[in-house]
């Protein structure tokens, strides 16, 4: 989160997507940058525009102030293009029908195979729309004193391996790598235990949990309730292991809240052909062109709007 009050004027920030500087009142006072630059803010006094330089070690580098768009400017700029860009697509879904074009549910594939699968950031419990508009990200310099390790995420669409990934990384060095054991409404299974595999609870306290937020992500499968609990990572944490975890990205601004400070890894999709013969590898055959399609682009679009390390 960032702190727009700040009194110093003096923070810098991480750029998480890419912005057009079409709306400066000057080009030649712009500031040019793009997507993983860090930038100094030097003065946020203006509501609109924000000046601010490039942050490299070499200060010969250094480049001259120059304006970028304030968070709230920024995000007018945002959401009047997600506005035009609807009515646009209403527009084309209007021609569509005079032609002739079915409507109904291809139109909607795929809105009702995620139901109750679907995993809940906090982002989408707290936001009106289940969407955080991020362009910055307030950064500093972490030098640990502490040797407390950072939980590694592994982040990518789903379908790509991040969980088979994960797995490996905690059979590879015990010694280092441990999951975080998730908590769980179902029943016990036999040889399971309490704590080792699962942290099995009721359905009752598990929503009490979930309505007090101490779930980074929680879901339901086959009626019962599966989450990844905080005090699941703390827990990793205080035995000196790097804590591995998968999540999807809309669940990474809840991680990021944290004290955890985490280090997010992008797994992105290779070819559609390595994809397919992955995916074959793994015994799962018969997969459509439209599937590993979808896979690739959703790993397209999250590279794009999501900041990884």
């Amino acid at each position: 989160m960032i702190n727009i009050n700040n009194n110093n004027n003096n923070l810098h920030l991480i750029i998480i997507v890419n912005l057009d500087d079409i709306y400066v009142p000057c080009k030649e006072l712009a500031l040019k940058f793009q997507r993983g630059d860090i930038l100094h803010v030097i003065n946020m006094s203006d509501e609109n525009w924000w000046q601010a330089y490039h942050d490299n070690c070499d200060i010969t580098k250094r480049s001259l102030a120059g304006l970028i768009p304030s968070i709230s400017f920024q995000r007018q700029i945002t959401l009047y293009a997600r506005e035009f860009d609807r009515e646009n697509q209403s527009e084309i879904n209007k021609r569509k029908d005079l032609f002739g074009c079915r409507k109904g549910k291809n139109l909607i594939k795929g809105w009702h195979k995620k139901g109750n699968e679907e995993l809940k950031s906090l982002d989408e419990l707290n936001d009106e729309n289940g969407t955080e508009i991020l362009t910055y990200e307030e950064v500093t310099l972490y030098l640990s004193k502490t040797g407390r390790k950072r939980p590694l995420v592994l982040c990518g669409p789903e379908g790509v391996g991040c969980l088979e990934l994960r797995q490996r990384l905690a059979e590879f060095d015990k010694d280092k790598f441990a999951s975080a054991i998730p908590h769980t409404t179902r029943p016990v299974k036999s040889g399971e235990i309490n704590g080792v595999h699962y942290h099995f609870v009721t359905k009752s306290n598990f929503q009490e949990d979930a309505k007090a937020g101490k779930f980074i992500e929680y879901g339901e499968f086959e009626k019962y309730l599966y989450g990844t609990s905080l005090a699941s990572i703390q827990a990793v944490i205080d035995r000196a292991k790097i804590c591995l975890l998968t999540l999807k990205a809309e669940n990474l601004n809840a991680l990021r809240r944290t004290t955890f400070m985490p280090y997010v890894v992008f797994i992105a999709p290779p070819s559609l052909q390595q994809l397919r013969r992955q995916k074959e590898i793994l015994g799962q055959h018969g997969i459509k062109d439209e599937q590993l399609k979808s896979i690739l682009n959703e790993g397209k679009t999250t590279e794009k709007t999501k900041k990884f390390d």
